[in-house]
C-alpha cells in the first residue's frame, strides 16, 4: 500500500516541508486534490496547533476528531469539510486501510490490474495510459469505476471489510464579528470610517496575521439601507458563475442584502427566492408602493438603482497584495468582479434578474 502525489501549489510554503504532500499530523496520513475553504475556522474551532499551513492539513484534523476506530464514526467527521476535497487518507493506527473519498467537482478513478492483482486510483483518467490492458480485437480494456460525489470507500487488505459510504455534508463556519458604522469589539484590530462625503465605509481587520482593507462605495439613495457586510467579513462574498446545486437539495447564499435559498428538484428544475432584510424589504415597500419578490421579472426596476463599487486589498506576511475591484448588486446583493459584470453578465445580475445602472453613470 502505498500513496504518490504531485502537488499544485495552493496555500502555504512550498519549501517548508509539511506543506507538501502527503501531509502527515494528527495519526493520518493524507494527499488531497481540491480546496479546503473552511479549514482555518476548523483549527480555531478545535483550538489545535496547526502543524501545516496548507488547506489539506484540515482533513487529518477533522478525522482525528473520532473516538474510535469504527469506520462509519471517521467518515462522519468529514462531513463538516467545506469546499472541494477528492483525498486519500491512510490511518497510522490502521495501516492496513485507507479511506477515498471524493467531496466535491474533483473526480477520483480507481483502476484494477488483474494481471499483478493490484488496486490503484488516480484523479485523472489519463493515468489509465500506463497501466497493464488486456486486448480483444485491437480493442484496448481496462477495468476502472469512477467513484461518485459524496461518496467514501473503506479499502482493506482483508477485501470482505471494504465498504462504500455516502456523505452528507454539512459545512461548518465560524460567524465573524460584524462590520458597523462605528466599529464593532474584538480581540483583532478594528476600525470603520465614514468618508467625508457619506459615501465610503471603509474597514481594515488584522486576524492569524493577515490584513483586509475593504472599502465600499454606497452609490445609491442615501435613504437605501447600507449593505451588512457582516456575512463578508473578514472576507466579501465573491460569487461567480451558476451555483452549483445537487438533484433533490437546497442551498442557501447569505448576501449584504439578505439571503438567496435555492431548491433543485429530482427532475432538475431548479426555484430560487430572495428573502432580503428586513430594512431592505420596508425600503422597497416605501419606494414601490408595494412588495417586491425576486427574481424579478417585470421591466420597470431596470436600471433604477446603480451597481455599489467596492475595491478589496488583501496583504500576506510574505509581502504579497491583491487588489480586487468590483460591484455589488444594489437589489439582492451578488458581488462579483468588475470584469464579469461587464464582459459576461452585461450589467444584470443573474441571480435577481435585474439590470442596474453602470458605475459611469453614477458619480461616486
Amino acid at each position: 500500500m502505498g500513496l504518490i502525489h504531485a502537488r499544485a501549489k495552493t496555500k502555504g510554503d512550498a519549501k517548508d516541508n509539511v506543506n507538501n504532500h502527503p501531509v502527515i499530523g494528527l495519526g493520518w496520513v493524507v494527499v488531497h486534490n481540491g480546496n479546503v475553504s473552511n479549514d482555518d475556522d476548523l483549527f480555531e474551532y478545535y483550538k489545535t496547533e496547526r502543524f501545516a499551513d496548507v488547506d489539506t492539513a484540515a482533513i487529518p484534523l477533522v478525522l482525528a476528531q473520532a473516538k474510535t476506530d469504527e469506520a462509519r464514526e471517521i467518515i462522519e467527521k468529514i462531513t463538516i469539510l467545506d469546499g472541494s476535497a477528492t483525498f486519500a487518507a491512510w490511518s497510522l493506527k490502521n495501516p492496513q486501510q485507507m479511506l477515498l473519498g471524493r467531496l466535491g467537482f474533483n473526480d477520483i478513478y480507481l483502476f484494477l490490474d488483474t494481471t499483478s492483482n493490484m488496486l490503484m486510483f488516480s484523479s485523472a483518467a489519463s493515468f489509465a495510459r500506463y497501466l497493464p490492458a488486456f486486448n480483444i480485437g485491437g480493442l484496448r480494456f481496462l477495468t476502472l469505476s469512477r467513484l461518485e460525489d459524496e461518496r467514501v470507500v473503506l479499502l482493506d487488505r482483508d477485501y470482505t471489510k471494504n465498504r462504500t459510504f455516502k456523505v452528507k455534508r454539512s459545512p461548518f463556519g465560524l460567524i465573524r464579528p460584524k462590520i458597523q458604522h462605528g466599529g464593532s469589539p474584538g480581540a483583532e484590530a478594528r476600525k470603520a470610517v465614514k468618508g467625508a462625503d457619506g459615501k465610503v465605509l471603509l474597514a481594515t481587520i488584522t486576524e492569524n496575521d493577515r490584513v483586509y482593507t475593504c472599502a465600499w462605495i454606497q452609490s445609491g439613495d442615501t435613504k437605501k439601507p447600507r449593505p451588512d457586510m457582516g456575512h463578508a467579513a473578514p472576507e466579501p462574498i465573491f460569487i461567480q458563475g451558476a451555483y452549483p446545486i445537487k438533484p433533490a437539495s437546497a442551498r442557501k447564499i447569505h448576501t449584504p442584502y439578505g439571503s438567496w435559498s435555492f431548491y433543485r428538484s429530482s427532475d432538475n428544475k431548479t426555484s430560487k427566492t430572495f428573502r432580503p432584510r428586513r430594512s431592505v424589504r420596508k425600503w422597497w415597500s416605501r419606494q414601490f408602493s408595494q412588495s417586491i419578490f425576486l427574481p424579478w421579472s417585470g421591466p420597470k426596476l431596470d436600471n433604477s438603482l446603480p451597481f455599489e463599487a467596492y475595491n478589496v486589498k488583501v496583504a500576506a506576511n510574505s509581502g504579497a497584495e491583491v487588489h480586487v475591484p468590483g460591484y455589488m448588486c444594489p437589489w439582492c446583493g451578488i458581488m462579483n468582479r468588475a470584469a464579469i459584470w461587464d464582459k459576461y453578465l452585461k450589467w444584470r445580475c443573474e441571480f435577481c434578474g435585474i439590470a442596474s445602472r453602470m458605475p459611469a453613470q453614477e458619480s461616486v
